[in-house]
């Protein structure tokens, strides 16, 4: 006997046993010490409102909360070694995805969410409901991994590293046991439908035990496809009802399972009509539905997942005894490779000896072959196709593969906001189909009690929201594919709707307009005191650590001219302005104009670079750097699509307005500094605009995350990426065009999906409430409205470039 259900996990209490924790102001019953424990841990930890919001139930806790094996594999989790294989390290802190156990509801990711954010350490712990990730930042000088994931399956929640390979195992599974149900369910409907028609032509002439036995053939068919096929269905009609949150699958369960009893009646007793094809056909459809969305989920990250695949497991090591072929997790950085004609990099590093051209195209969708040489940086997934070259390792673990690979997989966990919005109509519509098939049922059964079933049926099936449900996800999925495939690497769901409503593209100049490979092409010196070669070498110097387009440039024409590099001290960098420092206890300036009528009131050349001491301005520097070859392009693209576009600088006005006007570019502001850059797109905003920002640098960074949405050039500052909400791999810039385009086709296609949803949906229920509608046409109709919606999602991959 038991005494009432527990209220953590809802399993029946045993009887005598008296546990309750106080919950919601009111004592709650517990079926064992393990409930208990987590219901204390939930109240004392102020987080009560899991109780209010979750639409499953929690699972029972076996056993001690925590067992033994899984603290010791918590603890291994620690190690720095094993740590390196799924975490990345940003600064103080680490990240990792992890993938959840007994994750049921919404509830329970806003419960893992809050717990994680209060504990000591965490930066930032993301859940995502549907997909059972965690995404965790955390500060390990605070906290170790091990104890946040104790603390986590304290509350019953398991976490564990996510295994690209458990993955596709279990997406293979997945596909395996979809193939087999949908071949029983095909074979089944074959047959049954052909017995159908012989019925259906044969009534008026048939013999009695003619019909029956074709009913029990019929039977017997349909019989594996009610048990089997359809399983699935039931199984997760029963959860959403246990957890008072009734999906489409219930539904579709109650039709299927009444429409075969009735079936099954009318076979035993001879009497009325039978189903038995209705009910095939529709388990059918609705399977191949559901394999569709399964394949199509599935393909949003494939493209980098298979270029990982496609990385050798060894590699040629270059060593004072000769070259030796060795595993790739044996290399370390900066040791010497050699990649042969044919040969694909298996890590990143940079080009020591030799000249080349490579194939990025598992990079960046780009077949044209790149050149490279001495100096230049290559990345894991290249392909030599001429020389060979010796490359010095700079990344093993965490190339730029690696990195696509993690960014498309954060983009597929997350949930954009316009699937929350469907996926909250479609269990509202549920409900309401529920609804008003019971007051249908009840209508026919006092009117026409007959055919009350089978109407019934026949709005359960026809306006089963399958197509509403699968509207607005399938169509996120393949435009994060379709972006991935044109070299755009989406870090957010949420960036395909922010694209498709953008007024303005805001660009920075230097190495995102232009290549970013300045040169020095004129050198003033305003002082009898310094020639050329001084001016570079003091230049050079106070620039030698810098990572910047302006540095490099005088750095390469320093070496260029023989000048003698000497040691700064005391370097002081102002972002967007300069730098200064010590040589020889002298103290110098190095930046743009404005930095230094700081030091020197009314002293500003007409250089884009003024080098100048505490006495006096002693040189002047301009550049070259010519724009992208289809800069001019892009922005004739991006005009034919309605989008307005600006070029916004820290170099000076002068420069930024030429370079605006060869490309045709409408705006131009030069002379700014990240805060001028900020408030920029602020005014912008202000007035209503929504601001694509494109940029690379470190100066780009605030800007960037202040913007509708952002995309950051792939050679750019790890601030500039991580401040972005995509990030564009290889040296063309026409994919933003495409990506804007991608953006608003997936808006079009998701308002298409859900107008054909709700529309079907609004025209085939009258016909359905009427009996107008028989319930073979309403699995045609259904199934048939589930695979437009699918088939409509997937054009957005067909997109043209």
């Amino acid at each position: 006997m038991s005494q009432g259900s527990c209220f953590h996990c809802h399993e029946p209490i045993p009887d005598g046993l008296e546990l309750t924790v106080e919950i919601l102001n009111k004592p709650r019953s517990m079926c064992c010490l393990g409930c208990h424990a987590v219901a204390e841990s939930i109240v004392e930890a102020g987080l009560t409102d899991y109780y209010k919001h979750r639409t499953d139930v929690a699972g029972k806790i076996e056993g001690d909360l925590v067992p033994d094996a899984l603290k010791l594999q918590f603890e291994r989790l620690d190690m720095a070694e094993i740590q390196d294989e799924f975490c990345t390290t940003e600064g103080n802190s680490k990240e990792a995805l992890l993938s959840l156990d007994g994750v049921r509801c919404a509830a329970c990711a806003w419960l893992i969410e809050k717990h994680l954010s209060r504990q000591a350490g965490v930066v930032r712990a993301t859940v995502n409901s549907s997909t059972h990730r965690l995404l965790l930042r955390w500060d390990p000088a605070q906290a170790a991994l091990s104890k946040l994931l104790k603390s986590l399956a304290e509350l019953g929640y398991q976490a564990l590293p996510y295994d690209k390979e458990v993955e596709d195992k279990s997406y293979q599974d997945k596909k395996q046991s979809f193939l087999i149900r949908i071949g029983v369910s095909a074979l089944a409907s074959m047959q049954v439908m052909m017995f159908a028609v012989a019925l259906y032509f044969g009534v008026f002439d048939m013999e009695p035990h003619q019909q029956s036995y074709l009913r029990w053939v019929s039977l017997l068919m349909a019989t594996p496809v009610i048990c089997y096929a359809a399983w699935p269905f039931y199984l997760s009609a029963i959860t959403s009802i246990k957890a008072r949150h009734p999906n489409m699958d219930v539904p579709v369960s109650i039709a299927l399972i009444l429409a075969f009893i009735a079936s099954s009646y009318a076979t035993i007793y001879q009497t009325g009509e039978v189903y038995f094809e209705s009910i095939s056909m529709f388990t059918f459809f609705l399977l191949l539905g559901r394999y569709a969305e399964l394949v199509a989920r599935h393909r949003g990250n494939a493209r980098s997942a298979n270029a990982v695949k496609l990385l050798p497991a060894v590699v040629h090591r270059l060593t004072e005894y000769g070259v030796e072929t060795v595993p790739v997790k044996q290399i370390l950085a900066g040791q010497r490779l050699l990649l042969k004609p044919g040969e694909t990099l298996a890590v990143d590093g940079v080009i020591v000896k030799g000249a080349s051209h490579v194939d990025l195209s598992v990079l960046t969708g780009e077949h044209e072959p790149i050149a490279k040489t001495v100096g230049d940086t290559v990345f894991a997934g290249v392909i030599n196709q001429e020389q060979p070259l010796e490359i010095e390792v700079t990344e093993v673990k965490d190339t730029m593969v690696a990195s696509i690979v993690r960014m498309q997989e954060q983009a597929l966990a997350s949930r954009a906001k316009p699937v929350q919005f469907a996926d909250k109509v479609a269990r509202y519509f549920v409900i309401a189909l529920l609804i008003v098939a019971s007051a249908t049922a009840t209508f026919w059964y006092f009117n026409r009690p007959e055919d009350a079933l089978w109407i019934t049926l026949a709005v359960l099936v026809a306006t089963c929201p399958c197509a509403l449900s699968l509207a607005t996800p399938t169509a996120i999925t393949a435009g994060i594919s379709r972006l991935g495939a044109s070299g755009v690497i989406a870090k957010t769901a949420d960036l395909l709707d922010q694209l498709a409503s953008i007024d303005r593209i805001a660009f920075d100049k230097t190495g995102t307009l232009t290549h970013g490979t300045l040169s020095v092409n004129d050198v003033a010196c305003y002082s009898d005191d310094i020639d050329t070669q001084q001016a570079l070498a003091l230049a050079a110097s106070l620039e030698a650590g810098a990572n910047h387009p302006l540095a490099d440039a005088i750095v390469n024409a320093a070496a260029a001219n023989q000048s003698r590099v000497l040691v700064a001290n005391n370097i002081q960098l102002m972002s967007g302005f300069g730098v200064c420092g010590e040589v020889n206890g002298q103290r110098f300036y190095l930046g743009s104009p404005q930095y230094i009528e700081q030091q020197h009131a009314g002293a500003a050349p007409s250089h884009r670079v003024l080098l100048a001491n505490e006495q006096q301005v002693l040189a002047g520097f301009d550049f070259i750097d010519p724009p992208r070859s289809d800069a001019a392009q892009l922005i004739k693209q991006l005009q034919q699509l309605g989008v307005s576009t600006a070029v916004v600088s820290g170099d000076q006005q002068t420069h930024t307005a030429t370079l605006a006007d060869k490309l045709a570019i409408s705006d131009a502001v030069g002379n700014c500094t990240p805060e001028d850059k900020l408030a920029w797109v602020q005014q912008k905003q202000a007035n209503g605009e929504a601001v694509l920002m494109v940029g690379d640098g470190i100066n780009d960074g605030p800007v960037l995350s202040q913007a509708n949405a952002s995309i950051a050039i792939s050679t750019g500052t790890d601030i500039a990426k991580r401040s972005a909400d995509a990030v564009l791999l290889g040296s063309k810039l026409i994919p933003i065009a495409t990506a804007i385009r991608v953006g608003q086709q997936t808006k079009r296609i998701i308002r298409q999906n859900l107008a054909w949803a709700l529309g079907y949906n609004l025209v085939v229920l009258p016909l359905a409430v009427s009996g107008m509608l028989p319930p073979y046409i309403a699995v045609i109709g259904m199934s048939a409205s589930s695979l437009i919606v699918v088939v409509n999602a997937m054009r957005i991959e067909r997109l043209k470039s």
